[in-house]
């Protein structure tokens, strides 16, 4: 039974490099007879992806994809039914989101793997400004195509500890999970019509038109 199972959704950022280890998680996952799969992708990947996923598969996947517009001449993800829209209508509701980044909308804790770049200030916001988040305790900047250099920073156990701390009936973790929804209802707010997103957005568009017709 659906009903029973976990479903996890995985977002990966578009392009070959994040896409590639996405899939290959997406295979093992789905193996499993307890959970269900479902992928986020814009609809120029969709049918692509889809002849990667050779092999049995359980029912449930590789038909488990999401789907959302994306119109390329533009360069526009978001239209008609954009992604944090089809996330409120998927069915069950996903236990596990997995992605490349931290999605604020969708009001779930995260567990954060920093590797590089600005991943470790945005850790810092998750984990201690926000408290909606735990760390696995990635220290060390791992550059790309240099991983065996480093070798392994971070070890099974930790990412264990960091799961049961986010998913534990505990009191830190109702608090997180609370912060987390709380989080998820402003990042939604802020970008109506009308909310400081928004407001931002337009005040932008506006000013580079503003510049655009001064310096003709």
């Amino acid at each position: 039974m659906v009903a029973n199972k976990l479903h996890f959704l995985l977002i990966p950022y578009i392009g070959p490099g994040p896409m590639i280890p996405m899939i290959d998680m997406a295979k093992l996952l789905a193996k499993q007879s307890n959970i269900m799969v479902t992928i986020a992708t814009p609809s120029p990947t969709h049918h692509p992806l889809r002849s990667t996923l050779t092999g049995p598969s359980p029912p449930d996947f590789p038909s488990g994809f999401l789907s959302y517009p994306f119109r390329q001449q533009r360069l526009a993800c978001l239209k008609a039914q954009k992604l944090e829209e089809r996330y409120e209508m998927i069915n069950p509701r996903p236990n596990c989101i997995i992605s490349d980044k931290y999605m604020s909308w969708t009001g779930v804790p995260m567990i954060t793997w920093p590797q590089f770049a600005e991943q470790f200030i945005n850790e810092k916001l998750i984990v201690q400004i926000l408290g909606v988040g735990v760390g696995v305790g990635a220290n060390y900047v791992v550059h790309v195509v240099e991983e065996d250099r480093f070798g392994v920073k971070v070890e099974s156990e930790s990412v264990k500890k960091a799961i049961e701390r986010v998913m534990g009936s505990t009191i830190e973790g109702d608090e997180r999970r609370k912060r987390a929804k709380e989080l998820g209802i402003i990042s939604n707010n802020a970008i109506k019509v009308g909310g400081s997103s928004h407001l931002n957005l337009t005040l932008l568009i506006q000013d580079i038109m503003h510049l655009a017709n001064t310096s003709t």
